[in-house]
């Protein structure tokens, strides 16, 4: 299995282990080998977009509940393009395309609350062959970071 940080969330090992036991020996599972009704836990939190190539793009096929949510819009069948939250991750994406290999992506921001968490991406290549046609996607939101913690709540503490 690729090597994922200690920070890593329990879903995106998860959702690592899925992807490694569906691709078998080949280089990347296809998208028909993704079955939802086989990761139930990973669903809210799945994402599955379609390439779009020149200029690159995706298409997305699949949005989870969650992701909806924390998005506030669905975006199934839209661009990724078409959606600034989501147009900041392009390049992302577009490595995994590139690398034909998973990409671990980890973010960190503060919380409404001020303490530190980030949000973690576990993005793997779909297709057939040789060539990514698609992009699976888990995404997690809010994963406390421990040790850290944000100026606001530095100042809060010190009064």
């Amino acid at each position: 299995m690729s090597d994922l940080p200690a920070t890593a969330s329990p879903r995106l090992t998860t959702a690592l282990r899925y992807w490694e036991r569906k691709r078998g020996g080949r280089p990347f599972p296809s998208r028909a080998d993704i079955r939802l009704a086989e990761v139930p836990r990973l669903v809210g939190h799945l994402v599955i977009a379609e390439l779009v190539p020149e200029p690159t793009d995706f298409r997305f096929d699949f949005v989870g509940a969650a992701v909806r949510h924390w998005l506030q819009t669905d975006l199934a069948g839209r661009r990724m393009t078409e959606h600034p939250a989501m147009a900041r991750v392009l390049e992302n994406w577009a490595t995994v395309v590139r690398e034909k290999r998973p990409h671990f992506v980890e973010a960190p921001y503060i919380a409404r609350s001020g303490s530190v968490v980030s949000a973690q991406d576990m993005l793997m290549p779909l297709g057939d062959d040789e060539a990514v046609n698609a992009v699976m996607a888990v995404l997690e939101f809010a994963v406390p970071m421990p040790g850290f913690v944000s100026q606001a709540n530095r100042a809060r503490n010190a009064a």
